[in-house]
């Protein structure tokens, strides 16, 4: 259950890296556009600002956005050894705990006979 929670955790952190990344280029053809208007003037098509304004945010954004996913994916990565570490020092601590209770029944075992034969 705690992979799949791990997991989703990352997918819905990759989600939201590429939301943001959308979201950005599209105010990034917002400003173009806008600028592009203003100074075009009336008969300055609107569709020139509006690629160049999204090519000028992805060009600036799209490498951070990158940068942002590979960060997400690494922590995951981090997360995974760190949960599987704790998990095998887990294991090996309830194991020695299980020798040492066995270890103590054979000693009260061998006590007891020790005891009843002697």
């Amino acid at each position: 259950m705690r992979g799949f929670e791990r997991t989703a955790q990352t997918l819905e952190d990759l989600g939201k890296v590429i939301l943001s990344l959308v979201l950005i280029l599209v105010a990034g053809g917002v400003w173009g556009a806008f600028f592009d208007m203003l100074d075009g003037g009336p008969d300055d098509p609107v569709g020139d600002g509006l690629l160049t304004g999204v090519a000028i945010v992805a060009i600036v954004f799209v490498p951070l956005a990158g940068l942002a996913v590979v960060a997400c994916v690494e922590d995951s990565v981090k997360a995974s050894r760190w949960y599987r570490r704790r998990v095998a020092a887990r294991n090996t601590r309830d194991a020695a705990q299980r020798r040492q209770e066995e270890r103590r029944i054979r000693q009260a075992r061998k006590r007891e006979l020790w005891e009843r034969t002697h």
